[in-house]
């Protein structure tokens, strides 16, 4: 793995700042490789106000699709307005589609294989980022940039003897998936205290080791995402993934959901048919 730090540059007056939740070093770091790739079909899982998506729809190249998703339809800040409001008022909507109240899978045979750039900005608490990467990474197409904003989230607002009060200790699902990912490239942004977003290329070795990804889900968990269909995760790991693969994600569920006192919605295997 070569990892590469990227500095900074200014954002041009084009780039839009409202209803963003990154920094302006964050912004430049997606911008960038973005502009670079020029991929021509991007998925945003996490909307939010909508602000991403709108600098998304300007930078991305005029034939380029964008498909952005959030299992939300309500803003999480303001719960009057509807998620992704800002970037609905947009003028330049050609070639996006919004699917709202959805997760991944309810609408990845809609949107289809060959993904070649995709960010992942959602839940932060395991195993959030861990079930869209692996949902998503059997659509991704081999050289795809994965983007993760909110690395450490858990760490950004610690100074010395004072602890912000947003500091959330439960926030490192991107961390562990960035770290536990294979690649033989990754990108962090050069920031101050800590990087906030990185990056990785989707190569033989992401796919080779991917049980090493679903290893992260035997970490403690958050929270239960019963907000899920588990049935639909259940048969969709069983078919892109190997047997071994499977048998350890299946029983990893049966085992998390013990831990917080379900009863599993599905009826869990030891065997891939």
């Amino acid at each position: 793995m070569v990892e590469i730090e990227l500095v900074p540059e200014e954002l041009s007056n084009e780039d839009n700042t409202s209803y963003v939740e990154m920094s302006k070093a964050d912004i430049w770091f997606l911008k960038h490789l973005l502009k670079k790739y020029n991929p021509k079909k991007i998925v945003e899982v996490g909307v939010s106000a909508g602000g991403t998506t709108v600098n998304l729809l300007n930078w991305k190249d005029e034939n380029a699709k964008l498909y952005s998703i959030d299992i939300s339809t309500q803003w999480y800040q303001d719960e009057t307005k509807s998620i992704g409001f800002f970037a609905s008022e947009y003028e330049q909507q050609e070639d996006w589609t919004f699917f709202k109240g959805k997760d991944f899978l309810d609408v990845y045979k809609e949107i289809g294989d060959n993904i070649d750039f995709i960010i992942i900005d959602t839940r932060h608490a395991v195993p959030g980022e861990i079930l869209t990467f692996i949902a998503t990474l059997p659509q991704l197409k081999d050289g795809c940039i994965v983007v993760l904003h909110d690395l450490h989230l858990n760490m950004m607002y610690i100074n010395e003897d004072i602890i912000d009060i947003y500091y959330n200790i439960a926030s490192h699902c991107n961390a562990l998936l960035f770290g536990g990912v294979s690649s033989h490239k990754k990108w962090t942004v050069k920031n101050d205290p800590m990087t906030n977003i990185g990056a990785f290329v989707v190569d033989d070795t992401t796919r080779e080791n991917i049980k090493d990804v679903f290893h992260i889900l035997t970490s403690t968990w958050e929270y239960f995402p019963d907000d899920l269909d588990l049935d639909a995760y259940d048969e969709y790991v069983k078919e892109h993934y190997s047997t071994e693969t499977y048998n350890l994600f299946s029983n990893c569920m049966k085992l998390q959901s013990k831990l917080f006192n379900l009863n599993p919605k599905i009826e869990f295997s030891t065997d891939k048919k």
